[in-house]
């Protein structure tokens, strides 16, 4: 069977603190991601993906996504770890006869990115350093231009190519000059608060995002290539849990219920009239989108922790850097021996994972041993 992107384009968008909830969100009647939920929905959506980032944040976010290794025990890989050699989705698409690069609104050197991005066998890196006359608004350069670049670079470059997108202008605080137009309708009393402002750059980030796949569209890329998006790390800190009591409409009084806030959406955008659809709710992960990236695109990359979602695995753990796990609807956190079930809230005997605890222990430890010691060239020989 012909996997389904065999041969296309990957554009991957990692997007600026993006967090689930806000997807099909309505404030007074009006989205606040329309764009986005229209993708959604005519993609295969996974709503269930937890945030598995740790020290390194985005850059977490970026190493999970390129590399199938779970983020560094303490610190960032991308720092820890810019020395070592990688398997990552770039190295093996290049072997296909792929062009890697990225796109990213930051300067080069943010996160070691200029460092470790020739690491994970990605060509060429375009930053603020490249369009220094590029549009700024807060830290970096616009989503607008970030997108805007991106496309231009798409348009000019041979095909397949990989693009690595990282978008940038809806990071904390969330309150740059330039991202509120006026024309979302907030409430008064949300106003100046971080709700409100995170509101209104998703807001932005979203009429940016439309016009960027527009112009996929009418440039025919839509059709030639996979396109993956998905959030890098919550948006929210515990401070404001009260906001989101309010804002969600529901109480936040479990550790469960607070994680339950902080996942992020991951999305395949399949072309073609065989691209599968729908929403599907596994409990997922940031780790699973490299072996599903891979799956879709035919192509074999063998050293990754994460799983395909275009198979059925049966009942995996989603691991989270502290030990702790997501499996079959089930929280488990072993150092308070606590088991929770995820939508009940039910709690259960954390013993019956005794088993399962031990097998995700092995795996963050044969992680970790393989970046302390460097030996992913002695897996592969």
């Amino acid at each position: 069977k012909t996997p389904p992107a065999r041969g296309k384009n990957l554009i991957m968008i990692q997007c600026e603190a993006l967090q689930q909830f806000i997807v099909g969100m309505k404030i007074n009647g009006t989205e606040v991601t329309p764009n986005l939920n229209r993708f959604a929905e005519n993609s295969l959506y996974f709503p269930k993906t937890w945030d598995q980032t740790a020290g390194g944040l985005s850059s977490d976010s970026e190493f999970m996504a390129n590399t199938g290794f779970f983020p560094s025990a303490s610190g960032a890989a991308y720092t820890r770890f810019a020395n070592n050699s990688y398997n990552s989705l770039a190295k093996t698409l290049k072997k296909e006869g792929y062009r890697t690069f990225v796109v990213q609104g930051t300067f080069s050197s943010f996160w070691n990115c200029h460092r470790m991005h020739p690491k994970l066998y990605f060509d060429r890196q375009y930053s603020r350093n490249t369009f220094p006359k590029g549009e700024v608004l807060g830290l970096g350069l616009s989503d607008r231009a970030i997108f805007t670049e991106a496309l231009n670079i798409f348009k000019m470059t041979q095909e397949p190519f990989y693009g690595f997108i990282v978008t940038l202008s809806s990071h904390h605080p969330y309150n740059f000059e330039g991202l509120d137009d006026g024309t979302f309708p907030l409430p008064d009393e949300m106003r100046k608060t971080l709700l409100g402002d995170y509101i209104i750059a998703m807001n932005y980030f979203d009429r940016e995002l439309g016009r960027f796949l527009e112009g996929l569209k009418t440039s025919g890329l839509d059709q030639k290539s996979l396109i993956v998006l998905y959030g890098d790390h919550p948006a929210v800190p515990i401070a404001y849990k009260e906001e989101m009591e309010k804002l969600t409409g529901k109480k936040i009084e479990e550790s469960i219920e607070w994680k339950d806030t902080r996942r992020v959406p991951l999305i395949f955008h399949i072309p073609g009239a065989n691209g599968k659809k729908g929403t599907v709710f596994t409990d997922t992960g940031q780790m699973d989108i490299m072996p599903t990236a891979a799956g879709l695109l035919g192509i074999k990359i063998g050293t990754y922790f994460g799983k395909d979602l275009s198979l059925d695995n049966g009942p995996y753990p989603v691991i989270f850097r502290n030990g702790s796990y997501i499996i079959d609807g089930v929280f488990v956190e072993p150092t308070v021996n606590r088991a929770t079930r995820t939508i009940t809230h039910e709690l259960i005997d954390a013993s019956e994972y005794d088993e399962i605890t031990k097998e995700v222990d092995l795996i963050l430890s044969y992680n970790d041993t393989i970046l302390e010691k460097n030996l992913i060239n002695d897996i592969l020989d």
